[in-house]
């Protein structure tokens, strides 16, 4: 249920919220870690800035994103994603102000971790 909730969450996502992200010259550190997060949990290894916002202006980003299937997550990428959360901890604390955006993604890669 929860994953189910995260990907219409992730549908919901205003164009608007995606120009923000990438408008920015320089990420957060919250909103970094989270991407890179992501990236790896989709196989994207290039977690520079430049690497995020070309995955942000990909067309149909949001579909590759909800139709994301998580059981082809490679237990290496997980270890990665999981070495990620460990060592940015306050970057994934839910207490932490979230844009709705980052907040979309976070709580739809979160569960997948949990499979």
């Amino acid at each position: 249920p929860l994953v189910n909730e995260a990907k219409q969450a992730v549908g919901n996502i205003k164009p608007e919220a995606l120009s923000e992200i990438r408008s920015l010259r320089m990420p957060p550190d919250v909103i970094r870690d989270i991407l890179e997060g992501v990236l790896r949990l989709m196989g994207i290894f290039d977690t520079s800035w430049v690497s995020m916002k070309s995955f942000l202006a990909k067309r149909g980003v949001k579909e590759d994103i909800a139709t994301f299937e998580a059981r082809n997550i490679s237990t290496e990428i997980r270890q990665s994603v999981e070495e990620l959360l460990n060592r940015n901890k306050t970057s994934f604390d839910p207490k932490v102000r979230f844009s709705k955006f980052i907040l979309y993604f976070f709580l739809f890669f979160l569960p997948l971790l949990l499979l």
